[in-house]
């Protein structure tokens, strides 16, 4: 451990910057509103020295792909019967991409300049797609 109070200091701030830079996390569905969703992280926040929060749950998250995948399991062989496609719903785990910078004018189909400010923000997601699911069904 480095005991210079100034190297320190920039490694302090050079990874709290690395922890609030966001790409990809694992989410659930809080409440969906026909092609956006509110979307609880599943990660939490930390401020760098301090304890881990959770996170603020996002709104006006787009959806990309409004769908899962569940596979039906048969529960005495744990064979795959088949996979199915399911709308996303309520309580629904999804994985979001954290877009490059704001998006506020680009989801209406709008050009805009790159804010400076605002760079790899969890305001910035988008729900690709949901997470696969098991379902275990009686056998034939």
């Amino acid at each position: 451990m480095d005991t210079n109070p100034l190297a320190r200091a920039v490694n302090n701030m050079v990874n709290q910057q690395l922890m609030d830079t966001h790409t990809n996390f694992i989410g659930k569905i809080v409440s969906i509103d026909i092609n956006t969703a509110k979307v609880q992280p599943l990660t939490m926040y930390k401020v760098y020295g301090q304890k881990a929060q959770t996170s603020a749950v996002l709104t006006n998250v787009p959806i990309l792909y409004p769908y899962k995948c569940v596979y039906k399991v048969d529960e005495v062989t744990n064979e795959v019967i088949g996979i199915v496609q399911e709308e996303l719903k309520e309580g629904d785990t999804v994985y979001c991409g954290v877009c490059e910078r704001d998006i506020t004018e680009a989801k209406n189909g709008n050009l805009a300049a790159p804010s400076v400010a605002r760079r790899h923000n969890l305001s910035d997601s988008v729900i690709i797609m949901g997470m696969s699911e098991i379902e275990y069904v009686a056998g034939e």
